[in-house]
């Protein structure tokens, strides 16, 4: 773009190539990577708002059907219907928060100061050796906040499909973009991070359920006395045993491993009210 030295104006040089063929693998294999930089903010990749969504249903169909697949594994569909109902459950509060705050709410830094704020700082040459330097003009241009903050959102989706997105394309790690994620409402940037801190909210090709497996054994076998993170495992009166027992001591290992000062009974001589008791804590 721009005009030569004589005036002549210069041609625009497009990038073309076979995007078609690249979305499907970007979105269904949740790889993320698009053909320009732009990802799926650019016009050429991401056209309209039905692609929009064809582009979010496509990263959820492999991470979502891989829980069912579970259960038809074990042919315990309820298990794999709870799991499934607890992704989901943190799934649409990840994307009620972003929406919630990005497409509701003003942007902070446009509203945050008034038009004639101003704040001091020290100066040598000044008068009381203080200087005010006024805030940036920011606030006080005609920008429209009642559609919620726009800043680096593409309006051609909607104003809330940018927040939804985020929301997904980290929950599901696929990593496509259509929008900047760092004009996020300051708060509804937690949506986006928290889909990446947990990594469980259905999460890549099988990964998330395996680390919301995870969380849940952990959830089940940590108990103990006293609020420390041991479980009981009875002895020869009744409760879990053998292999049972086994597989609690191996939740627990990872924290066996780097807890000082521990005590670990074996069956027979565990200690209950300073009596000799049945059962081990390990």
């Amino acid at each position: 773009m721009g005009t030569t030295d004589d005036g002549q104006v210069k041609q625009q040089t497009i990038v073309m190539g076979p995007v078609a063929a690249m979305i499907p693998i970007k979105q269904v294999g949740t790889n993320g990577g698009g053909f320009f930089g732009a990802n799926a903010a650019h016009p050429f990749e991401n056209p309209s708002a039905w692609t929009n969504f064809l582009t979010c249903l496509g990263m959820m169909l492999f991470p979502s059907t891989l829980v069912l697949m579970f259960g038809r594994m074990l042919r315990k569909m309820r298990h794999a219907v709870v799991i499934y109902g607890v992704m989901g459950v943190l799934l649409i509060g990840m994307i009620g928060w972003a929406v919630h705050w990005d497409a509701l709410h003003p942007n902070p830094g446009i509203t945050a100061h008034a038009a004639d704020d101003s704040y001091s700082v020290p100066s040598a040459t000044a008068k009381d050796g203080k200087r005010a330097v006024p805030f940036p003009a920011v606030a006080g241009l005609p920008v429209n906040q009642e559609l919620g903050n726009l800043e680096g959102a593409e309006l051609r989706f909607g104003t809330s499909a940018g927040a939804t997105f985020a929301a997904v394309t980290t929950a599901f790690t696929c990593g496509a973009v259509n929008r900047a994620h760092d004009s996020l409402h300051p708060l509804a940037g937690l949506s986006p991070m928290v889909g990446m801190w947990l990594n469980c909210v259905f999460g890549g090709k099988g990964v998330g359920m395996i680390n919301l497996l995870l969380f849940l054994i952990v959830g089940v076998f940590y108990r103990g006395p006293d609020g420390w993170p041991y479980a009981r495992i009875p002895g020869p009166e009744g409760g879990r045993q053998g292999d049972e027992a086994r597989d609690d001591r191996v939740a627990r290992a990872p924290d066996h491993d780097s807890r000082p000062n521990r005590s670990v009974f074996r069956h027979g001589m565990g200690h209950k009210g300073g009596e000799q008791s049945g059962g081990a804590w390990v």
